[in-house]
């Protein structure tokens, strides 16, 4: 089986990885699908490492403020 790494840091992102994930399936491809991922992803079968609200900031100051934990996300996922 294929095992494919997708991440999905907001809504949009969650609901397109969820529409890849029911596609492929629907396809009858051998694949699995691990990242970080949303409610939606998960409910179509995607292994979440992490939430997807690990990575959600808004504006400069907060991203400043998370850039430490956002980069030991990445450098987990390598």
């Amino acid at each position: 089986m294929k095992e494919i790494a997708i991440v999905a840091g907001e809504a949009s992102g969650d609901l397109l990885g969820s529409l890849l994930i029911k596609s492929v399936q629907a396809a009858g491809l051998d694949a699995g699908f691990y990242g970080i991922a949303g409610p939606k992803m998960q409910s179509a079968g995607a292994r979440s490492l992490f939430p997807m609200e690990a990575l959600s900031v808004r504006g400069y100051v907060e991203a400043l403020g998370s850039l430490r934990k956002i980069f030991g996300i990445r450098r987990s996922l390598k």
